[in-house]
């Protein structure tokens, strides 16, 4: 073989031209002498991919795969088809709404785009199941994609919110403190809004744990919690003074000033204390004034003549078609 080489070496060596026989040759020859392995590869090479090609799902759940394919090769037309998929499931691949065998996969960096729709039969019990999606140009040049679904009754929710004690009782007047938890149950981080429904007059406000500022919103990052105080203040009565400043009182004198209170309109029946400041720039004090709250009386007249109407149409009723 040397001599041959030799002489095709010899018989080229003038024309400036190696042929490509013998670099082929002394190619293979050195890499079978250096032990290298030959591996026959495609000039250009199909790859299709997603995101997340593995999720846990529940049964009966209907699933979307982003499918993207890129083209290190010249452009082609790939063929799009499910290799396998567990009995009884139902998939496809689509592309501006409509289902579709083939895509145009361009060369280069553009990336071809497609989805992938998989229902989950509701019967399908507890496990780890494989579907495998190829994209074919020809016989050398393909790709597949395996995606693998854990099928799993627990659910991932997006959040919970919860208090240990959720219910509180005490005196009118009295402003009630929650301490809630907030966890973010989700795999992904989450903004949260924080608000609250009460009746008119009702202040309510969030505050996170071990901190004094008040807060509307919070994010968490995934499979977070924070600890929250939530205080819940009923409506105060509403104080105003003939006199709201005072110039001037001498020594040892004495100025009588009127405060005049109106029950808030959600104030419910009891006793409110209520503390009233007098302040100056050398001296202070003040004083609690207890104010009963009651019921108006119109709702009470109202009422009795309500049960009255109804005692009355029931005794009636009684008489007309009652035995005879």
């Amino acid at each position: 073989m040397d001599g041959m080489l030799q002489s095709d070496w010899k018989n080229t060596k003038k024309k400036g031209k190696i042929p490509w026989k013998i670099m082929a040759a002394g190619s293979l020859m050195a890499m079978m002498m250096t032990g290298s392995s030959l591996t026959a590869s495609a000039a250009g090479g199909l790859d299709i991919h997603t995101d997340y090609p593995g999720m846990t799902v529940k049964a009966g759940d209907s699933l979307t795969f982003n499918l993207g394919l890129d083209n290190s090769g010249a452009a082609c037309d790939a063929s799009l088809s499910v290799v396998s998929m567990p009995e009884g499931w139902e998939g496809y691949i689509s592309g501006s709404g409509s289902r579709i065998s083939q895509i145009h996969v361009p060369n280069g960096t553009s990336t071809a785009t497609a989805t992938f729709q998989v229902d989950v039969p509701a019967e399908t019990a507890d496990g780890t199941y494989e579907v495998v999606l190829e994209a074919k140009a020809n016989d050398a040049v393909y790709d597949t994609l395996t995606l693998s679904l854990d099928v799993s009754q627990l659910e991932v929710s997006q959040g919970d919110f919860s208090s240990e004690y959720p219910e509180q009782e005490g005196m009118p007047g009295t402003t009630f403190s929650f301490n809630a938890t907030l966890v973010n149950n989700s795999a992904a981080t989450q903004s949260y809004s924080l608000s609250a429904e009460s009746p008119d007059g009702w202040q309510v406000a969030f505050q996170p744990s071990g901190q004094t500022t008040q807060v509307a919103s919070l994010e968490l990052e995934p499979a977070a919690s924070q600890g929250m105080t939530i205080t819940v203040t009923p409506p105060n009565n509403n104080v105003s003074f003939d006199t709201p400043t005072i110039d001037v009182i001498e020594a040892g004198a004495t100025v009588e000033v009127t405060a005049h209170v109106t029950p808030s309109a959600q104030a419910l029946t009891g006793d409110y204390v209520m503390t009233i400041n007098a302040d100056s720039s050398e001296v202070s004090d003040s004083a609690e004034f207890r104010v009963a709250v009651e019921t108006s009386m119109v709702w009470g007249f109202v009422a009795v003549l309500v049960i009255g109407a109804l005692a009355a149409g029931i005794a009636w009723i009684f008489r007309k078609y009652g035995r005879r």
